[in-house]
């Protein structure tokens, strides 16, 4: 194997593994896979953790064809050390490989025969959706925060659901505590299946954390369209020149319409409006007296403002008040102060939206412009 690639180009390749790959063991989890393709003038790099597959392909001036499994932490570290040059590699009949920009030269031993490498899988073609990559993107950033450790399979990862009369793929994530929906606009589809094989399609598909937080590092460029492809227990991301291959959740997403309805047909509603980044500000200066153990905040509605306070007995008190549009009995009510930052900080608008029942009752968070994503925090009891 011998190709010459841009050192740039290969700083690039070897980032978007690091996510993935082993980085302290020795085994071959911890090695990414290099392929050379001759005739398309590219190299291919594949890394994996059993559960994620990556694979992507980029532009090189291939002389040699072949393949090896290189230590992938000890590779980017080099790529990273070179200047902006042309790099040379080779891999060597001593089982070694090696690369020279410049004047620098290195050896590096830590390879292993490309048989060795776990098998790419392979799912049989059937359901496609695609969609642009700030779709993809934007629905990660609304809901991934909403994804924690947690002994029910079913709370760990995100929901898929297709919806056929709006043409929109959403998200749904929940810890318990808050629930977290996005949705964007289908560009294709195809292989549409029968409505109640629709229904089983995605019952049981959840994404893991891990699987999401690698594909928003993958979302580079706006333009590109990412196609889902469904298996029976995987999902297959894709886009021009890569893929990313993961293993689905074995759990059961809960049944989140009926509460999410109920919420939304209350009659006795009270409903803000509050601008985002005002609330922002707020929330840095009340931090500052939040901890671990006492991180609640109260909300205090009236007519005129909003009063945001919390006490916290090793630190101090706070208290701000904010203009606020409000329609309703005023209301005093504690939230999670984390479950509010993690929304604001993940959403784009300016008017923030809130509908509250009573003081035990789950506040509906929206954007007032934008009908493409909600979020439901459940409140804490007031001391």
């Amino acid at each position: 194997m011998e190709f010459y690639i841009e050192s740039s180009e290969l700083v690039n390749a070897l980032a978007r593994v690091q996510g993935i790959v082993d980085k302290t063991g020795t085994s071959i989890l911890s090695h990414v896979l290099v392929s050379t393709d001759k005739e398309k003038d590219q190299i291919t790099l594949t890394a994996t953790d059993t559960n994620l597959s990556l694979q992507a392909s980029y532009p090189a001036n291939i002389k040699v064809e072949g393949s090896v499994a290189v230590k992938a932490h000890r590779f980017f570290q080099i790529a990273r050390s070179l200047g902006d040059k042309t790099v040379h590699i080779k891999f060597n009949a001593r089982n070694r490989i090696e690369l020279k920009s410049g004047k620098a030269e290195f050896k590096i031993a830590e390879c292993r025969n490309a048989d060795e490498f776990p098998p790419t899988k392979n799912i049989q073609e059937g359901t496609k959706i695609s969609f642009a990559e700030k779709t993809l993107k934007r629905l990660i950033e609304e809901t991934v925060f909403s994804i924690v450790d947690n002994k029910r399979a079913g709370l760990n990862g995100a929901h898929l659901e297709f919806d056929a009369s709006k043409n929109t793929l959403r998200m749904i994530t929940t810890d318990g505590n808050r629930l977290s929906l996005s949705e964007g606009i289908v560009e294709d589809i195809s292989n549409l299946p029968a409505d109640d094989s629709l229904k089983r399609l995605f019952d049981r598909v959840l994404v893991p954390r891990k699987a999401l937080l690698e594909l928003k590092k993958l979302c580079e460029d706006d333009e590109m369209l990412w196609t889902i492809s469904f298996g029976n227990r995987e999902a297959n991301f894709s886009r021009e020149g890569m893929s990313l291959m993961v293993n689905l959740i074995d759990g059961q997403f809960p049944d989140y319409q009926p509460v999410l309805q109920s919420l939304m047909s209350k009659v006795d509603k009270k409903e803000a409006h509050i601008k985002r980044k005002e609330l922002l500000d707020v929330f840095r200066r009340v931090g500052i007296f939040i901890s671990k153990t006492n991180n609640a905040v109260t909300f205090d509605f009236t007519k005129e403002d909003l009063t945001l306070s919390t006490t916290n007995p090793d630190y101090g008190d706070f208290e701000e008040q904010l203009d606020v549009d409000f329609d309703g009995i005023p209301i005093r009510v504690a939230f999670n102060l984390k479950y509010f930052q993690d929304i604001l900080n993940a959403v784009q608008g300016d008017t923030l939206q809130l509908e509250l029942g009573d003081v035990l009752d789950p506040c509906i968070l929206q954007l007032k412009d934008r009908d493409d994503c909600k979020f439901v925090i459940m409140p804490m009891r007031l001391n």
